[in-house]
């Protein structure tokens, strides 16, 4: 009876079960990076060569005549951010700058269109007249993310961006973010470099057939006149069969 209490008398083998590997595996300084802090967030479009990018405005949805030419560098600037390689190759600030001012130019103009043209009903210049007076309204159709989240998905410029996504705290974890904007951005650099490399009026039938349509019918006001639907189509049709 008392054989039982004398086969405890062994020390279990504890000191093996804490080696310095064991350790150290289970000490907080190599715990894993979801804990340390936060997961790096990776660069897209590392793999894009300055030929693949230049291809994707030489097919559809674009215009058969490549509105870039065939050139791939400003192709290529017009689709790098400046979160990309911390823009240490390059980006495409100053093309968006200009981009969105061809764009707000144009659509200012296709506003001025409808309240000066005799085809118009005095009810639809009214409209116009009232819109172009509140410039708030107007830039709040066109932010850079609405952009992106419509027109810049439409011709698929994620496929050729070159970017690094930010980081936010979700639900089930880190999760990337700032596809919108950075689209968006891309879409703008993209009627920058058309100005730039193709001229004004080039850039102009751009925005009439690719960014005029779904601006009117996605963000323009809901009581939008038909006139003005009528006029967009117009000259969207007009703008695709000059480019």
């Amino acid at each position: 009876m008392r054989s039982g209490p004398t086969s405890f008398s062994a020390p279990p083998p504890l000191p093996s079960s804490k080696s310095p590997s064991a350790s150290s595996s289970a000490s907080p300084s190599s715990s894993s990076p979801s804990k340390s802090g936060p997961i790096p967030s990776p660069t897209l479009g590392t793999d894009l060569t300055p030929e693949r990018i230049l291809s994707h405005f030489q097919q559809p949805p674009f215009p058969s005549q490549n509105v870039l030419g065939n050139d791939s560098e400003i192709a290529t600037r017009a689709m790098t951010h400046e979160s990309y390689k911390y823009g240490k190759e390059g980006q495409n600030r100053r093309l968006a700058f200009l981009g969105r001012r061809s764009l707000k130019l144009s659509l200012t103009l296709f506003l001025h269109t409808l309240s000066t043209s005799p085809k118009t009903s005095q009810s639809t210049k009214d409209w116009a007249l009232k819109l172009l007076s509140d410039p708030p309204k107007v830039e709040e159709m066109i932010t850079t993310q609405k952009l992106g989240d419509r027109i810049g998905r439409e011709l698929g410029l994620e496929k050729v961006m070159r970017w690094t996504p930010a980081l936010s705290d979700g639900q089930f974890g880190p999760k990337e973010t700032g596809l919108f904007k950075v689209r968006g951005v891309c879409l703008e650099a993209l009627l920058g470099a058309i100005l730039h490399n193709s001229g004004a009026d080039k850039a102009r039938l751009f925005f009439n057939s690719k960014v005029l349509p779904s601006l009117v019918e996605q963000f323009f006001p809901e009581d939008t006149p038909t006139e003005a639907k009528e006029l967009c189509e117009t000259l969207a049709n007009e703008a695709g069969e000059s480019l």
